[in-house]
């Protein structure tokens, strides 16, 4: 009986976890040119602002959302802005340049660029 207690809460366990890593959304991006390490970036969700400062040439926001969001990634000393759709459960990437940046993962980004 023990056993079967144990494995139903492990199971429950797992479909929890499973659930919210679905929700989970990753971006991660290679400094533009403008953007040098140190500088600070920020994103908003859902009314809460993110910041984090570019380190070796990279910066990186993860969150939770349960509907897909539009949202912005700036330069907060006005160097430059990226807008993007993200989805439940993408893992993002952006390079490329300012003005033409390649986003990678965002699906519903890719079907706006069409």
């Amino acid at each position: 009986m023990k056993k079967i207690s144990l494995l139903v809460i492990g199971l429950l366990g797992f479909v929890m976890l499973s659930f919210a890593q679905q929700k989970q959304v990753e971006i991660t991006g290679e400094a533009f040119l403008e953007w040098k390490d140190g500088d600070p970036i920020a994103t908003n969700v859902n009314g809460n602002a993110l910041k984090t400062n570019v380190k070796d040439g990279k910066y990186s926001f993860t969150f939770q959302i349960d509907e897909p969001l539009f949202l912005y990634v700036v330069h907060e000393k006005g160097r430059g802005m990226i807008n993007l759709m993200v989805s439940p459960g993408e893992k993002i990437t952006i390079s490329g340049s300012i003005r033409e940046p390649e986003i990678k993962g965002a699906h519903l980004q890719a079907d706006l660029e069409k």
